[in-house]
């Protein structure tokens, strides 16, 4: 059963809609209203509650997800992240530069008409 939220969007306000429900999913994961592996309702679902676009949403979610406050499962839904889930990336990044020649490379301009 999807949790089903008191969500309201105020469309004159200059705040991007997409940042009103981020924001407001945001609060209600923090204050505990979404608790935990509770699943969130369909994208339509909050299209059609909502009155607002599908991008909207798919917006607010994809933020949600890359902050690690939500899970997409394909086929089975967006769910409330773990508390304990990192929201650090599952691998560490490669660094991008390696130094294998700790010293500085010769920085000097040679001389007109002298050879190396």
């Amino acid at each position: 059963m999807s949790a089903t939220l008191p969500l309201a969007i105020d469309k004159t306000s200059p705040i991007p809609l997409y940042y009103q429900l981020e924001l407001a999913l945001k609060e209600a994961i923090r204050n505990g209203v979404l608790t935990p592996g509770a699943k969130l309702e369909k994208e339509s679902e909050l299209v059609a509650r909502l009155n607002v676009s599908r991008i909207t949403v798919r917006k607010a979610i994809d933020h949600l997800v890359a902050a690690g406050l939500l899970v997409r499962q394909p086929h089975a839904g967006t769910y409330i992240a773990a508390s304990d889930q990192s929201v650090a990336p599952t691998r560490p990044t490669p660094p991008l530069f390696r130094n294998r020649n700790p010293e500085p490379p010769d920085q000097s301009i040679p001389q007109q008409g002298t050879v190396r």
